[in-house]
């Protein structure tokens, strides 16, 4: 896989980081391994994911905005994000780190990021509807310099709450 060097600015954050590596190529694949259970209504994670993906491409489209491709990378991170969350439901890791060194965990880099956050909905349309409702939310969805999306879901073993997790880069 070829590698480029970019310098970017974390969006989310406001905060400026040094240039890191990238994996160039288009995804539109999702991880064939998913460490998390399907949402209500839905087979599997994959078709949830897919169903998401739908849903935020159908509102980019409605803006005049190009679609999102699914990053294998950024569907990881966006597990692991999902996955913390039930740990801390913020923007900052559970370890004190920030959200996007989850995307760089994976090895992966990005010239900007944002990430989407939700708990408790049960379905990609319903998560979706709360974060088009949200300024916040809605202005990373609708960002035009996004180029690529990952998608995480975690349903936590012991509450039984929907944890949900978008992360964004171009």
């Amino acid at each position: 896989m070829k590698k480029s060097i970019i310098t970017y600015l974390i969006i989310a954050s406001l905060s400026l980081i040094p240039a890191q590596t990238i994996h160039a190529g288009t995804y539109t694949v999702i991880p064939a391994a998913v460490s998390h259970s399907a949402a209500a209504g839905y087979e599997t994670a994959s078709s949830f994911e897919h169903r998401l993906l739908s849903l935020v491409n159908s509102e980019r489209a409605k803006a005049g905005l190009a679609p999102l491709a699914l990053c294998p990378y950024l569907s990881a991170a966006a597990n692991t994000r999902a996955g913390e969350l039930e740990i801390s439901f913020s923007h900052t890791r559970p370890d004190g780190r920030e959200y996007y060194t989850a995307i760089t965990d994976t090895g992966a880099g990005f010239s900007g990021s944002g990430e989407n956050a939700a708990l408790g909905y049960l379905t990609p349309e319903q998560v979706m509807e709360g974060w088009m409702s949200s300024p916040g939310h809605r202005s990373n969805i609708l960002n035009p310099g996004y180029t690529s999306i990952g998608l995480g879901y975690y349903k936590s073993p012991s509450t039984g709450w929907n944890y949900w997790a978008q992360v964004f880069s171009w």
